[in-house]
């Protein structure tokens, strides 16, 4: 009986250091990159239809991404709770 046999894609995960933002980058069967920018209660992956074409794009990409949303993060601490 033959069965289907489904590739993973590859990659890895990069925890910051002093945050609790993981970036997993993931290269899929067409050579191209993606990633995913997750923190505790929060996951986004741009949905970006080319791709990036290289490991160093998506990096660029989720760096720019993580320093938006430590910023916004600070931003909201600074606001405090006025509830």
């Amino acid at each position: 009986m033959p069965t289907s046999v489904r590739v993973q894609p590859q990659g890895f995960q990069v925890q910051y250091p002093k945050t609790s933002w993981r970036v997993s980058y993931v290269e899929e069967l067409s050579g191209k990159f993606r990633f995913v920018l997750s923190g505790q209660d929060f996951q986004f992956e741009p949905r970006d239809k080319y791709r990036y074409p290289t490991h160093d794009d998506a990096k660029r990409a989720a760096f720019c991404f993580l320093e938006l949303m430590k910023r916004l993060e600070r931003s909201l601490f600074s606001v405090g709770d006025f509830s």
